[in-house]
């Protein structure tokens, strides 16, 4: 079983390494792993406090009068600070395994080799089945397609809740369909029927009709014999008689449709009333499934405009702050992302500006909010983003739930606006933000 603490994410080593979550087969040395991000660089700072900050934590460490480390609050003087240098030919040459270690592939080899292995050599590499929906490993996927792929399968339960609830969706709609089916399929019999029996009723009709049209033609004329006009007569009478009981099997067979045709209805009101609860039974599990995806979601990204109107109003004004159009749910807190910028003597600071609103989970989440929050500017062009950890502090009122309908926020101060544009990360007068609820 691969031990957790044996995965680490290299940055500033290869580009075909950076940012890709490496397993060694030992673990790497503690001091070169950073106490605050978590990833290994090449330069690492060991403080006085035992603590390990890499060169991109250490420069956020400093205050006004030296450094400071962020998680104890121990000063750390320069001179106290021992500096190392993380040998890449070391690093690289260690033993880690394939990134396709989860599918399959038992091979180890030196972290240089990896991105070769991985990209020109490894056998493991998967894909989903677009007919069932299984992952299979692309050198399976002939096999599979013949012998076990099951093109009507239902979608694995782990690939998501939202697709099981497209699949109940369809199973509903399906059955729905076939007993409208059937049901139309019994009143389309009966109505054929109907028709036939009224065809035959039309026809003796017009029998009797044509009966009464030849007698009067007959009188009218008189010269129709005695004889002729009573057989005539006798003939309507039969007539007469026959359509007495054609009208008599006509209305009996009426009232019988009538009464089929009630129980179709009935039976197509009782479909309709069973896909109804079907219906709301599903979507009760798709707002189920939206909740879940709300309380898990972490992170949220979006760009802050026109950066010197706002400056420019800091200044004159002493603050300025722009607000996230869509309110968003992290960790199941419904939040108003944004930033502030305030003046500071010549200089405006920009930092995070938080507002917790009423939402959907309060009475499931924990309060007062108390979670830390990385609050990240990032780079357009380069991979060197600046980010800041904020603690939430327990006794801030704008944190509690009781502080919700009010207009209180909290403010964090992070960073020199002149030093952002300076360093390239205000492009055509915007920048992009990252917030992440740790």
């Amino acid at each position: 079983m691969v031990l957790a603490n044996q995965q680490y994410t290299l940055v500033g080593f290869t580009e075909d390494l950076d940012w890709n979550p490496l397993q060694f087969v030992n673990a790497l040395p503690k001091n070169r792993l950073c106490s605050l991000c978590g990833l290994v660089r090449k330069t690492t700072a060991l403080l006085p406090c035992g603590h390990v900050a890499c060169s991109f934590c250490y420069a956020q460490c400093k205050v006004a009068d030296g450094h400071v480390c962020p998680i104890d609050g121990q000063n750390c003087p320069e001179e106290d600070v021992e500096w190392r240098d993380f040998s890449a030919e070391n690093l690289l040459n260690r033993e880690v395994k394939c990134w396709n270690q989860q599918h399959g592939c038992t091979l180890v080899m030196a972290a240089s080799e990896v991105p070769k292995h991985f990209h020109r050599e490894c056998e493991y590499h998967i894909t989903t089945c677009p007919r069932c929906s299984a992952t299979v490993l692309c050198r399976d996927m002939g096999e599979h397609a013949r012998a076990s792929c099951n093109g009507h399968a239902a979608p694995r339960e782990m690939e998501c809740e939202e697709k099981l609830g497209h699949a109940v969706v369809a199973e509903i709609l399906e059955g729905v369909r076939r007993a409208v089916q059937e049901q139309a399929q019994e009143m389309k019999e009966l109505l054929e029927r109907a028709c036939g029996e009224n065809g035959t009723l039309i026809s003796r009709l017009s029998e009797v009709s044509q009966s009464v049209n030849s007698l009067m033609e007959s009188v009218r004329q008189g010269i129709a014999p005695v004889g002729e006009i009573s057989g005539a007569a006798h003939h309507l009478l039969n007539g007469v008689n026959t359509l007495r009981d054609v009208v008599s099997d006509g209305m009996s067979a009426i009232k019988k449709q009538n009464g089929q045709l009630y129980q179709v209805r009935v039976a197509i009101e009782g479909v309709k009333k069973d896909a109804g609860a079907s219906t709301k039974k599903m979507l009760e599990m798709q707002e189920r499934a939206l909740a879940h995806a709300d309380r898990n979601e972490t992170r949220c990204d979006f760009i802050v405009p026109v950066i010197g109107w706002l400056q420019a109003k800091a200044m004159k004004d002493g603050a300025s702050e722009y607000v996230h159009k869509k309110r968003v749910y992290l960790r199941g807190y419904n939040i108003s992302p944004g930033v502030m910028l305030k003046k500071s003597g010549e200089n405006v600071l920009l930092g995070m500006r938080l507002k917790l609103n009423k939402g959907d989970y309060d009475d499931h989440i924990a309060w007062p909010f108390q979670h830390k929050i990385r609050f990240t500017i990032l780079h357009p062009d380069k991979g060197e983003d600046k980010e800041v950890v904020h603690n939430s502090c327990r006794t801030m009122e704008a944190l509690e739930k009781s502080a919700l309908a009010s207009n209180q926020f909290a403010w964090f101060e992070a960073f020199d606006l002149g030093d952002l544009k300076k360093d390239g990360y205000v492009h055509n007068d915007t920048l992009r933000i990252t917030w992440e609820i740790l």
